[in-house]
């Protein structure tokens, strides 16, 4: 299994063997892989995993969605932006709205794509939460 990482360094590719991230409890800008699992865990605060996002114009891309588990919202997206995988963030939550504009922004310039191609995307998962409800849904941002 591989080791914790820096939240900083983690790229697309990290997602290829382990596709569930979360943070490591006693570091907190590390986080580490978890097994996967068809239902996803209750005990951690949130989680990173792997998704299928159909961006608006119908194309696809692997990316990373990030979920808050006492409540089930996706709370950031990330994309991969480089042939190493970096990931560009894209915070969901409203006190955000001014770095989400500019990330999207970023986004659309590295894809060339216009915003309203990206947005509303679907993202999609292979894992359902511990109710039995799938992990997939729509941005709207």
């Amino acid at each position: 299994m591989v080791e914790k990482k820096e939240i900083s360094n983690l790229t697309i590719h990290d997602f290829d063997d382990n596709q569930i991230w979360t943070w490591d409890e006693d570091d907190n800008s590390g986080i580490m892989p978890l097994e996967n699992q068809g239902k996803l865990p209750d005990d951690y605060n949130a989680l990173f995993i792997r998704s299928q996002f159909t961006l608006n114009d119908k194309t696809k891309i692997v990316g990373v969605i990030n979920v808050r588990m006492s409540d089930h919202q996706v709370y950031l997206i990330a994309f991969p932006i480089q042939q190493h995988g970096n990931l560009l963030n894209l915070p969901l939550q409203p006190i955000f709205h001014d770095e989400l504009q500019l990330q999207k922004t970023k986004l659309s310039n590295i894809l060339q794509k216009p915003v309203q191609d990206i947005f509303p995307l679907v993202f999609d998962t292979i894992f359902t939460f511990s109710d039995g409800s799938p992990l997939k849904g729509r941005i709207t941002a």
